[in-house]
């Protein structure tokens, strides 16, 4: 069903997009 791989993947894309928030914060700390 299309209807449920869509919110697989916005599953997987918002995933991918709180890690990348999460590590920018790291080298934020990490550079001072």
């Amino acid at each position: 069903e299309k209807g449920g791989f869509r919110t697989v993947l916005e599953k997987a894309v918002y995933s991918a997009y709180k890690r990348t928030l999460y590590l920018k914060e790291i080298n934020k700390k990490k550079g001072g």
